[in-house]
């Protein structure tokens, strides 16, 4: 058998999914190995596909040579019990038996599963890396916030339903139900986040062989949205802002500073709340910003020049 890597968005500026192409007996296998690289640190060149021979992509090339020889080793091992041509899938499944291993919910004692505890498990498959993205990868962190808060959606719908559901009374009047529970919370946009998580849950339910396939056909989650207005300050407004002298608590004062930070900057808030002294060069920020996708870290060095709003600002804030 062949293994050859690859990536999964070649011409894509930035990090992307590796997968694995295993090919045998005039079949072929995809599968993701669960790892993602930088574009700039691979080679594409005619028959060559792999991770530039450079210090940060030791542990990369250690670990696809891993992933090479479990392949081979699953492959070799479904030899010795099936004497005929290995059916792509079977080797599919095998190899993410290994790597994705599947484990049902109160297995032993067969107890039904609320939906709050199947969120619950939801949440934490996420947290603990056992649910990826459909392309083997780390799920950003911010997802699960958003799973989080959708869990305590779910948990109001239930009281107010005075109800606690399982799994198995998932139907299409639930889900109207709580479509038109989140509807009424919540602005369109945000209501529609939350019933793309349901949507997630139930796909996941599925893989988890707690509800059958069916159900996919059983229910339809119509998620609707709309065109969102940018709602923006004007120069004059935020110098406005800056006028203002009386505040009931400190803490207003140190939010409109940020804020102000920000719109005169563009940074988020978790690189205004890291600013030092340090970062300043004469005229200019200097910072770095940090980003997360799958396993891979991306740091990005912004040079940003200080506006002359700004400067007062900050001489009293460092």
């Amino acid at each position: 058998m062949r293994v050859s890597f690859y990536l999964r968005n070649p011409k894509k500026k930035g990090i992307t999914a590796i997968y694995a192409s295993l090919c045998y007996n005039n079949k072929r296998v995809i599968v993701f190995p669960g790892e993602s690289i930088d574009t700039n640190n691979w080679i594409i060149k005619k028959n060559v596909n792999k991770p530039k021979p450079i210090p940060e992509n030791n542990g990369l090339v250690k670990r696809l040579y891993e992933h090479e020889q479990l392949y081979k080793d699953v492959y070799d091992n479904l030899k010795k019990t099936i004497h005929d041509i290995i059916e792509p899938q079977t080797l599919k499944d095998a190899i993410y038996a290994i790597t994705k291993p599947t484990v049902l919910i109160d297995e032993k004692s067969s107890k039904p599963v609320t939906i709050v505890e199947f969120f619950q498990t939801f949440v934490d498959d996420c947290k603990n890396e056992i649910r990826k993205t459909k392309d083997d990868l780390i799920l950003n962190p911010n997802s699960v916030k958003a799973y989080k808060s959708a869990t305590n959606h779910f948990i109001a719908f239930q009281k107010k339903q005075n109800a606690n559901y399982l799994l198995t009374d998932i139907t299409q009047q639930l889900i109207k139900n709580y479509t038109d529970y989140l509807n009424s919370k919540l602005a369109l946009n945000t209501s529609a986040k939350y019933l793309n998580v349901f949507k997630a849950l139930i796909r996941y339910a599925i893989e988890k062989k707690l509800l059958s396939p069916s159900i996919s056909s059983e229910v339809i989650i119509k998620v609707r949205s709309e065109k969102s207005d940018n709602i923006f300050l004007t120069e004059q407004e935020i110098k406005e802002l800056m006028t203002i002298t009386e505040f009931s608590t400190p803490v207003y004062e140190i939010v409109r500073d940020y804020f102000v930070i920000a719109c005169n900057t563009g940074l988020r808030y978790s690189d205004i709340s890291a600013l030092t002294i340090g970062n300043i060069r004469g005229d200019f920020f200097e910072t770095e910003q940090i980003k997360l996708k799958g396993k891979q870290k991306t740091v990005t060095k912004v040079i940003i020049p200080v506006l002359p709003m700004l400067k007062e600002l900050l001489s009293t804030m460092f």
